[in-house]
């Protein structure tokens, strides 16, 4: 073997073998090998290479999430140029610590932080979302996620859709987030976990 990525989409892994030109896929087990084309749907192209598959692997494409956002109703930081994706749930301590961090970074004027709280961590965390959604004050349940507020529930709009929460779960799932937080740049660059240093994961971006 010569090449490997793991795909984000199932238990497949593509590899590239020493003498034999092309792509293969693995399954997780080792037992199957599949030989043939692969096309990412989400970009719209064939992907020929390992690069190319690696590539696809680790970003999205932002210009088409971007798109999608409104739809999702997320909470929004900062007034910059370049938008930063960031998936939370309200009781995941490491999503409290970048949450200060994009706070800080807003200030910057750079970067605008579309923030989207998801529930990963239980009916507790579910019951939260819920209420920093429906939420009259918008002000009051931003500044309650960042500060990390929930002791008092946040007065409801009476008859709250919840459409653009349960939109925010499927398309969780569709990027396989299963830890946050999770961030995307607006190079469609992914980041599961929290980053080592923001400003300085901000800063790689590329264009």
């Amino acid at each position: 073997m010569t090449g490997r990525v793991a795909l984000n989409a199932g238990d497949f892994q593509a590899i590239t073998l020493a003498g034999r030109s092309g792509v293969y896929f693995v399954s997780g087990n080792g037992r199957y090998v599949l030989r043939g084309t692969i096309h990412d749907l989400w970009q719209g192209r064939e992907l020929q290479t390992l690069p190319e598959i690696k590539a696809a692997a680790e970003t999205v494409n932002f210009g088409a999430l971007a798109q999608m956002v409104p739809e999702f109703e997320p909470f929004r930081i900062g007034t910059g140029q370049r938008q930063v994706i960031v998936f939370v749930d309200p009781f995941c301590p490491y999503c409290e610590r970048v949450l200060r961090d994009v706070a800080a970074l807003a200030q910057g004027g750079t970067h605008q932080f579309v923030v989207m709280p998801i529930a990963l961590l239980g009916p507790e965390s579910m019951r939260v979302v819920r209420n920093l959604h429906c939420a009259q004050d918008r002000d009051a349940a931003l500044k309650a996620l960042l500060t990390h507020s929930f002791q008092t529930p946040l007065a409801e709009n009476s008859g709250c859709e919840v459409a653009a929460l349960q939109k925010r779960l499927i398309f969780a799932r569709l990027l396989q987030i299963r830890a946050v937080p999770f961030l995307i740049r607006d190079d469609g660059v992914r980041q599961e976990g929290l980053p080592g240093n923001l400003a300085a994961w901000l800063a790689e971006a590329r264009g």
